[in-house]
């Protein structure tokens, strides 16, 4: 059987490691028969010897972090992400300043650590992301069971009605760092927002949308709201002295 004299196949730094080995306690004593033997290149044998490293370890000793050190700056980001608080990317270069004892801003390239990426986070109120854990709105669930079941309450007449506010001209993402693995935007736990405009809607349980009114905070109509830009027509406007 031939061997494959390939860099990618697993065991080619291994054979590589027992011709430098067989060569370090004189079990041969030829450069090129060690070659031969373990089936690998000549050149990459002679320039082991000299000292060189393999390719994926040349960069080790170039960057400022060690990787036991990205390690640890990896699993403080996934901490932070899984409480709903992902890191800015100035937040990481911080903590990596405290990891290094340093005050030079360090970069942790995405290329170099696949499991991490920048991404653009949603903002979260506190309130909604409880809304999200299991066993906070398991009771919820329940009780809606039980009013279904002692009144005959059918699905097509369950709404879930809401409100929002936001502010006009204000951008509500911000690129942070977070799990490669994550389908979509991550949120961003933040304690509220400023009401400027305030957006109401309601959504039945079958899929039925009521369209939605939006109040802007004025005390008087303007016509820009109707023509820039150009809502749907059954979208409905109105304004008060709090929006």
């Amino acid at each position: 059987m031939v061997k494959s004299r390939t860099k990618n196949d697993p065991s080619y730094e291994g054979r590589l490691s027992l011709a430098i080995d067989a060569l370090n306690n004189e079990k041969i004593t030829k450069l090129r028969d060690a070659a031969r033997t373990f089936d690998v290149s000549l050149t990459t044998l002679r320039r082991r010897l000299k000292g060189s490293v393999p390719a994926h370890n040349a960069g080790i000793t170039r960057r400022k972090m060690t990787p036991t050190e990205e390690a640890v700056l990896r699993g403080w980001v996934f901490s932070l992400e899984r409480r709903g608080v992902p890191p800015r990317q100035h937040m990481l270069h911080e903590m990596a300043n405290i990891l290094l004892a340093q005050r030079d801003p360090t970069k942790i390239p995405e290329k170099r650590q696949p499991d991490l990426k920048a991404k653009f986070a949603r903002r979260l109120s506190y309130s909604r992301a409880l809304c999200e854990d299991p066993v906070v709105i398991g009771g919820f669930f329940e009780e809606i069971k039980q009013l279904k079941e002692e009144y005959g309450i059918a699905d097509e007449d369950i709404y879930n009605f809401d409100e929002t506010g936001f502010a006009m001209g204000i951008s509500s993402t911000a690129k942070v760092i977070c799990s490669s693995d994550r389908s979509g935007k991550p949120s961003l736990i933040q304690p509220g927002n400023r009401e400027w405009v305030t957006v109401v809607e309601c959504v039945g349980s079958t899929g039925t949308v009521v369209p939605p009114l939006i109040i802007f905070k004025s005390g008087t109509n303007r016509a820009e709201w109707y023509t820039s830009p150009k809502l749907p027509p059954d979208w409905s406007i109105t304004h008060s002295p709090n929006g």
